[in-house]
């Protein structure tokens, strides 16, 4: 079979909370990241090629390429998963010491199921294969054989086991259905096979046997309904063929042609959203190659008529298709005039719009691919004339394409570009470079979401001068977190992860805001208030208990002679509180004499100890007086002694 290829050929396939107060995300202007490595750099003569990539709903990515070598090649994979920053180590999915495809194909639903199909050379014949696993961040189920592998007989015309071209599709209940082409005998034949309580079906003859078919591609919706377009030569043309796999049935419907008869076609496209819409384009060939189109309702019993979507006078090539929820189709191709040109139309309600040239008019671009979500939203991605990925994309709100930009570095030589875009919004695009030391595959991201911030713990009251310790659960979908910020609401702020501490140094009630930053700058916002007291006043220190001093300035004693001698001592004493003071007299041997008690005064104080104390008179001789002031706080009280004299 002798396919017309578009003119440019390319060589790299040989290569603790409360309530929140607020919760506000931050959209910022959408961009891609730079290139990442996907693949690592391998030794000599060995390179990737050809990758794929897909996105689930949560903004998982999961890419497939292959690994080619002059002796072996394989398929690799590696995932990133959201609010990781990078790809995860390559993962080999073939079998060693076999020849895979150059170009494996993966699906994934929404819900994170992943399925990717391949071709290896089991020793005997080329045979689709295919592993799977349920979330992005699950184990890969074993290998399974899709296709059967035919002995080769003694003296043969044509291999019959030899299948190649795989394609897979895969819906929101996770059924998933692969086509591929094989050769049966003196003819090429399309065949399917069906994912279900995860074990594929045996092959099944998808397009009509005793004639040539080949590229195929399937669609399916979210009851399970199949549709597989494919290229089939009559004999004399190239022509569009499709059929539908219903559900509930094992059996391909009888193929019906799409394309108009006695017209060469190639390069069949479908897209079918989880209704049952579906679009399909293709490539007619003529003095002018065009791109033509037929659309179907999942209401409506057949297609519609076939309309071409290229201006006549130039040459169309590589068309793509994808299609939203509501059933909007838009298709992307490349046009050559003075230069090569990707271009687009957009189907809604039945009506192609006007064409939209989504690449630079002075700058040659080739092989665009194109992924649109459920919600409308779009990307498209391609390589120029430099060998430069570049990208344009479209939002809900505002569809009309953005400026291209390019995804690769202008130095590095770049092919073969994938696109898938998940139902927020977030894209993926993979894509083969060579930087001159290595031939590596690369991805970027674009992330429409801003971070989310599932719990922001914060105390609800603290105490003045003692570190309050915060912190938060943040996570992005998409390009990774960045820098996390902490405003404490008393004027100072910080710049720190996700948990931090802060120091209150007046009461108050304050509003602490958080917000997390992704690496397109995205933001989220949520706050939490904190009532911050002073720290409780300690018991004052018990006053030390006052203590009467006294000073004895004066002690004197004598006798005076009257009818009879009376003896008596004068004692003079100062105190610095008033008190109450006690003398006690003794004499010189320390026998007591007595003793008594009088109140006095702060100051100079005199006392007269009587002629009798008791029944003791006071006589001439030495005596000893002790003075003992006390107050109230003073139980112990000050004692002054000191030696009289009385004559």
């Amino acid at each position: 079979m002798n396919f017309r290829r578009p003119w440019r050929h390319r060589l790299m396939g040989t290569t603790l909370a409360i309530a929140a107060l607020a919760v506000t995300p931050a959209f910022a202007t959408p961009t891609w990241t730079p290139p990442q490595n996907v693949s690592l750099p391998v030794v000599p003569a060995t390179v990737p090629a050809n990758a794929q990539v897909a996105i689930d709903g949560a903004g998982n990515a999961t890419a497939v390429w292959t690994e080619l070598s002059p002796t072996d090649s394989v398929v690799n994979t590696s995932t990133r998963l959201t609010g990781s920053a990078t790809w995860s180590l390559p993962e080999t999915l073939s079998t060693t010491g076999g020849t895979a495809d150059p170009v494996p194909q993966i699906a994934v639903n929404a819900a994170g199921a992943v399925v990717a199909v391949w071709v290896r050379f089991d020793g005997e014949d080329s045979v689709v294969q295919s592993r799977g696993k349920s979330t992005a961040a699950s184990a890969w189920s074993a290998s399974q054989d899709l296709s059967t592998s035919v002995p080769d007989p003694a003296i043969m015309v044509v291999d019959e086991g030899e299948a190649q071209g795989p394609r897979v599709t895969i819906n929101g209940n996770g059924a998933a259905v692969a086509t591929w082409w094989r050769n049966d005998a003196a003819n090429a034949i399309i065949q399917a096979s069906r994912l279900s309580g995860g074990a594929w079906s045996s092959p099944a003859n998808v397009s009509a046997t005793g004639r040539d078919g080949s590229q195929s591609h399937v669609g399916i919706d979210g009851a399970g309904n199949a549709t597989s377009v494919w290229v089939d030569f009559d004999g004399v043309h190239w022509t569009t063929q499709w059929s539908r796999l219903a559900a509930a049935s094992t059996t391909w419907a009888i193929p019906q042609a799409l394309s108009g008869l006695g017209e060469d076609i190639a390069n069949p496209q479908i897209a079918v959203n989880a209704a049952g819409d579906a679009t399909v384009v293709w490539v007619k060939f003529g003095l002018h190659d065009q791109v033509q189109s037929a659309s179907r309702s999942f209401a409506g019993p057949t297609w519609s008529a076939v309309e071409t979507l290229t201006a006549p006078g130039g040459q169309a090539a590589d068309p793509q298709v994808s299609i939203d929820a509501s059933g909007t189709a838009i298709a992307v191709w490349s046009e050559t005039a003075a230069f090569s040109i990707v271009q687009s139309r957009r189907r809604t309600s039945g009506t192609w719009s006007a064409t939209a040239p989504l690449s630079a008019p002075d700058n040659d671009a080739f092989t665009p691919v194109i992924a649109v979500n459920e919600a409308g939203a779009a990307s498209a991605v391609w390589v120029t004339g430099q060998n430069v990925i570049q990208s344009s994309t479209i939002t809900v709100a505002s569809p009309t394409w953005s400026a291209p930009t390019d995804r690769s570095s202008v130095n590095d030589i770049c092919d073969r570009p994938s696109v898938a875009m998940s139902a927020g919004g977030s894209a993926v695009s993979a894509w083969t470079t060579d930087n001159g030391v290595d031939v590596l595959t690369q991805a970027s991201l674009f992330d429409v979401t801003p971070p989310s911030i599932i719990t922001m713990n914060v105390p609800v009251s603290a105490e003045t001068g003692k570190p309050v310790a915060m912190s938060a659960t943040i996570a992005d979908n998409g390009s990774g977190l960045g820098p996390t910020s902490w405003d404490f609401g008393d004027g100072t702020h910080a710049t720190a992860g996700p948990s931090t501490t802060h120091t209150y140094t007046t009461p108050g009630t304050f509003t602490i805001t958080l917000t997390p930053v992704n690496s397109f700058g995205g933001t989220a916002t949520q706050q939490r208030q904190i009532a911050i007291t002073p720290v409780p006043l300690l018991p004052p220190l018990p006053t030390p208990p006052a203590v009467a001093t006294v000073t004895l300035s004066n002690v004197s004693g004598s006798c005076v002679k009257r009818p009879r001698r009376v003896c008596r001592a004068r004692v003079a004493f100062r105190l610095d509180t008033p008190a109450t003071v006690t003398l006690t007299v003794r004499k010189a041997n320390g026998r007591l004499v007595g003793k008594f008690t009088r109140s006095a005064h702060a100051g100079a104080n005199v006392m007269l100890l009587p002629a009798r104390i008791g029944r003791t008179k006071i006589t001439r001789g030495k005596y000893r007086v002790a003075i003992r002031a006390t107050i109230p706080t003073d139980l112990s009280g000050s004692v002054t002694t000191k030696v009289i004299t009385v004559r």
